[in-house]
């Protein structure tokens, strides 16, 4: 608990100190998954021979693949370290709409980036820039938490930014890869 409140500390000076070449930014895109979960089930299985029927309880658990596919919508913080080093917190909202063989799976989901990021100029108002760090994730349907790395990269125009990022999932099987447009203030 030290260690956070520690770091929540360093980052919030590292914004004040950096306010002035700070960036807000808005943005909307698309996001699809692939998870991995272990899907448990208990059945009652009936057998016998006519004047005798005999009840066994069987458990298993079995691996499951869920594809999702999504929206998402987000606001990132953008606070300038040196040169075309930066800071990125983000807020993003993820919208998730699937199935698994019969049953329709529908997640909502809080993501909570924090990226280094590191901007090339391309001159006239364009960069183009990489980026990397973990997202902590928050499923509002599940009520549960992972994980994840991410990587990606994006291309500046002016005010307008379009990105692509793939995130890896670090205590769960999740992996995603997200398409979005952004609008900068």
């Amino acid at each position: 608990m030290k260690r956070a409140i520690q770091a929540v500390l360093i980052v919030a000076m590292v914004f004040v100190t950096t306010s002035a070449s700070a960036q807000v930014g808005i943005k909307l895109g698309v996001v699809g998954t692939q998870s991995e979960v272990t899907k448990r089930s208990t059945y009652i299985n009936q057998h016998g021979l006519g004047y005798a029927t005999h009840y066994n309880i069987v458990s298993g658990s079995k691996e499951v693949s869920i594809e999702q596919i999504g929206l998402l919508a987000g606001i990132n913080y953008d606070a300038a370290l040196s040169g075309g080093l930066s800071i990125r917190l983000g807020i993003n909202y993820l919208y998730l709409n699937g199935e698994t063989g019969n049953e329709r799976v529908e997640d909502h989901t809080l993501a909570f980036p924090l990226d280094l990021k590191y901007a090339f100029d391309l001159g006239n108002e364009r960069s183009f820039y990489v980026l990397a760090g973990p997202r902590y994730n928050v499923s509002l349907a599940a009520q549960n938490f992972d994980l994840q790395l991410g990587l990606g990269a994006g291309i500046k125009l002016g005010i307008l930014s379009l990105e692509a990022g793939y995130d890896i999932g670090l205590n769960q099987n999740r992996n995603q890869l997200a398409l979005s447009l952004g609008y900068h203030f």
